[in-house]
């Protein structure tokens, strides 16, 4: 019995020596970048063979090696370059692609471990990088996926995605209609009657169902800058008189603050969103048009007759641009608050 355990303890004292080395080497500035970060690569894996007994223990320790490679600037410079598609870099395309993939793979290992210790929600948390114009998450920006799989390494990417998971009713989407963020960066979908929140992490946190005596769907829904939640619904009412309201919840969905009746459509579609504190509502009735409500659901204008022919959605900017997407002319009708189509 005591073999085992020697052979491990010696096996743990080479994994920590290893990654001794290759910190040593890591702060080297004399090295090549690409030896510096090969050498970061070396010593998250020793690190997380130094401690496979309780892999828990590693994530600190693996977190600081993504950090430190993020802050290397020509870590930082091969992204850049990278998404930017340009060449004034001194190394060649190869060569960053292999900086990358080498960079991605470190974090790639550091996901799987997580995925076996830790909470779903830290799944998405990862370390992001700076590359000096915003930043990024390696792992799931779809401009550096094609630069992995150039480099065989396209099993590091991991598609950033949430919903689908679930054991207990109403955590996981059925039927999603509508997506908005908060202020705090949670996320609020209409699913079928549903409302459903999910934090910024993609973990699921509450759902609310709308008191109503009528069956209801949710069909779209916008938030704006003080976390108030606008919702329009479709409610079925017996024969053909279906409403459409929209209602106004305040401190994400905590409490109903406002409910309106807004002019139907033709056909079980719309979309919605909030700019200059006025409620936009997107339908098609004859023709397609931009219903404009003050919060508390007083009509003001409506615009769009005649410009919009077939459109698919409807956003808006916090300056009092709106902007219609027209799916089938491929284009973008932007127009003023006051209906001006620019």
């Amino acid at each position: 019995m005591n073999q085992p355990q020697g052979r491990s303890l010696k096996q743990k004292n080479r994994f920590e020596s290893a990654r001794e080395k290759a910190t040593e080497a890591f702060n080297n500035d004399s090295l090549e970048l690409s030896d510096r970060v090969t050498a970061m690569q070396y010593r998250a894996m020793a690190t997380i063979l130094e401690t496979v007994d309780n892999p828990e223990d590693a994530l600190p320790a693996c977190r600081v090696c993504i950090d430190q490679l993020h802050s290397l600037p020509g870590v930082q410079k091969s992204f850049n370059v990278e998404l930017k598609k340009g060449f004034l870099f001194r190394l060649s395309e190869d060569e960053r692609g292999q900086i990358i993939s080498t960079v991605c793979h470190v974090k790639r290992v550091m996901y799987n471990v997580l995925r076996m210790v830790a909470r779903r929600g830290e799944l998405l948390m990862l370390p992001r990088l700076d590359t000096g114009e915003g930043k990024i998450d390696p792992l799931r920006d779809e401009r550096i996926a094609e630069t992995l799989r150039k480099q065989g390494m396209e099993h590091c990417f991991v598609p950033w995605s949430f919903g689908q998971e679930g054991d207990l009713e109403h955590q996981s989407l059925t039927e999603p209609s509508g997506i908005a963020a908060t202020e705090d960066g949670q996320f609020i979908i209409g699913d079928y009657g549903v409302l459903k929140i999910f934090d910024n992490s993609g973990k699921f946190k509450n759902f609310v169902c709308p008191k109503t005596d009528k069956e209801l769907y949710v069909l779209d829904l916008a938030t704006d800058a003080s976390s108030n939640t606008y919702v329009l619904f479709r409610l079925k009412v017996p024969g053909d008189l279906d409403e459409w309201k929209v209602r106004v919840f305040r401190n994400n969905i905590t409490g109903l603050q406002q409910s309106f009746a807004v002019k139907k459509g033709s056909v079980d579609w719309a979309r919605l969103a909030v700019c200059d504190s006025k409620v936009l509502v997107l339908r098609r009735s004859e023709q397609y048009v931009v219903d404009v409500y003050e919060p508390t659901g007083q009509f003001v204008r409506s615009f769009g007759q005649g410009i919009l022919k077939y459109e698919g959605d409807i956003t808006a900017t916090n300056t009092g641009l709106v902007m219609v997407l027209d799916i089938r002319h491929n284009c973008v009708h932007r127009f003023t608050i006051g209906g001006e189509h620019q």
